[in-house]
């Protein structure tokens, strides 16, 4: 149900895969199964190189938690090199 009604904003940056063990850039899994097929799954999510990929499963209402998916980024603009002015970094 969460996923059929995703904005197509949101729509756009998730992929379905057959087989997500051999997904070279993932962020997360999504989990419909039962339970020892979940303790396989985040045992496999564990043992993958590189970043941890956390196992989301469905709700109980059905609904994965899509909050989960979201990723904060900060970004700072040093303007030390201005002098402290930032409008000076916009000149040019």
């Amino acid at each position: 149900p969460a996923l059929n009604s995703l904005p197509p904003e949101l729509d756009a940056l998730v992929e379905t895969v057959a087989d997500w063990t051999k997904a070279a850039d993932l962020s997360a899994v999504l989990f419909d199964g039962t339970t020892a097929a979940l303790i396989e799954t985040a045992t496999a999510a564990a043992e993958r190189d590189g970043a941890i990929v956390p196992v989301y499963p469905r709700g109980q209402d059905g609904d994965y938690p899509l909050l989960r998916l979201i990723e904060e980024r900060s970004v700072s603009i040093n303007t030390t090199a201005a002098g402290g002015n930032a409008n000076l970094m916009t000149i040019g």
